[in-house]
């Protein structure tokens, strides 16, 4: 298909290329013969009309161009989580998520522009370690709370899942910043944002320090 129609020859545009394929697609459906049936396809297709093979022949042929696109030629529609991403990204004038965003958000997608001061609070503000390990915890309460289902003991319980749970909460907790920094540097915005609730909520201490003390050499 590819050598006989799709780069059997030099097409100025992407439209001629398509322009020319029900022309082809008659030849090969009809009138040329293959070695395998002695005929074209449509001779051996019983009881099913022309349209549903031309259009089962489409779909062969628009899935095998678009996996072997050359230069200067365009592949085929944009993948389907490139579109999404896209549309994600252009969603501008919002100033927060609405809920599909803020699920992809929780675990990596980057939100709009219009959305970067939210994104600074959430990743800055207060509450955003505990906002952080609670995102992270729900897809490991989910994977372990089938086990919950067995019937068995409370202790059989909690020894099959928390084990795991526990530790998995204490790394979360201990990378939240790695991950906060992270996104913050995914939006565009200053990794440091993750310390700043910190640091304003320790300034009266350390002005303290400075008033008694004087300022660290």
């Amino acid at each position: 298909m590819a050598n006989e129609w799709a780069f059997a020859r030099h097409y100025p545009n992407e439209l001629a290329r398509r322009s020319a394929l029900p022309a082809w697609l008659h030849i090969y459906s009809h009138h040329r013969q293959h070695s395998a049936i002695g005929q074209g396809p449509t001779h051996h297709v019983i009881d099913q009309p022309a349209w549903a093979v031309h259009l089962a022949l489409l779909l062969l042929i628009f899935a095998s161009t678009n996996q072997h696109s050359r230069p200067g030629l365009v592949s085929g529609p944009i993948p389907a989580p490139r579109l999404r991403e896209a549309r994600m990204s252009n969603d501008t004038g919002r100033p927060r998520p609405n809920v599909v965003q803020y699920i992809a958000y929780c675990y990596g997608r980057v939100l709009p522009e219009s959305m970067k001061e939210w994104v600074r609070h959430d990743l800055g503000g207060k509450g955003a370690t505990g906002r952080t390990v609670i995102r992270f915890a729900i897809p490991a309460s989910l994977v372990l709370a089938p086990f919950w289902l067995i019937p068995t003991t409370l202790y059989v319980h909690a020894s099959m899942t928390l084990p795991i749970f526990l530790p998995y909460l204490l790394f979360t907790h201990a990378l939240n910043k790695v991950w906060r920094r992270h996104m913050l540097s995914k939006h565009g915005l200053d990794p440091a944002i993750a310390d700043q609730y910190k640091r304003s909520r320790e300034a009266p201490i350390h002005r303290a320090y400075i008033e008694r003390y004087g300022p660290r050499s």
